[in-house]
C-alpha cells in the first residue's frame, strides 16, 4: 500500500477538525466560566459598596450619637439639692473633726488617769516612801 498525497491530506484535514473542535470546546468551557466568575466579582462590589455605604452611614450615626452625648455632659446641670448636699458634707465633717479632738482628750485623760493609778501603785508598793 502506497501513500498517497490525498491519504496524507485526508489525515491532516481530520487532525485539523478534531483540533479545532477541542480548542473550540475549550474556549467555550473557558468563557463560560470567565463569565460565572465575573458575575460572582461584580456581585461581590455591589455587596462591597452596599457594606461600605452602610458602614459610612454607621460612622455618621456613631460620630452624631458621641456629639449628642458630649453636649449631654457638658450642658448637664447640676441638680438643685446639690449645694444643700455638700453643705451637708461639709457640717458632718465639721462634727466629725470635733469628735476627734473630744475622742483624742479623753484617750489623753484617760492616759492620764492610768499614769496616776500607777504612780499610787508604785507609792502604795513602796510602803508609801
Amino acid at each position: 500500500m502506497t501513500i498517497t498525497f490525498s491519504m496524507i491530506a485526508w489525515v491532516l484535514g481530520i487532525l485539523a477538525a478534531w483540533t479545532g473542535m477541542l480548542l473550540g470546546a475549550i474556549k467555550y468551557l473557558l468563557n463560560r466560566q470567565i463569565a460565572a466568575f465575573e458575575a460572582k466579582v461584580a456581585d461581590a462590589d455591589a455587596k462591597a459598596g452596599k457594606a461600605l455605604s452602610s458602614l459610612s452611614e454607621y460612622k455618621q450615626t456613631v460620630s452624631g450619637d458621641m456629639a449628642n452625648l458630649r453636649l449631654e455632659f457638658e450642658r448637664k446641670a447640676v441638680c438643685g439639692n446639690h449645694p444643700r448636699m455638700e453643705d451637708n458634707d461639709v457640717r458632718l465633717f465639721q462634727r466629725l473633726d470635733q469628735l476627734h479632738g473630744d475622742i483624742r482628750e479623753l484617750v489623753g485623760g484617760v492616759k492620764g488617769l492610768a499614769n496616776s493609778l500607777e504612780l499610787v501603785n508604785q507609792h502604795l508598793l513602796n510602803g508609801g516612801k
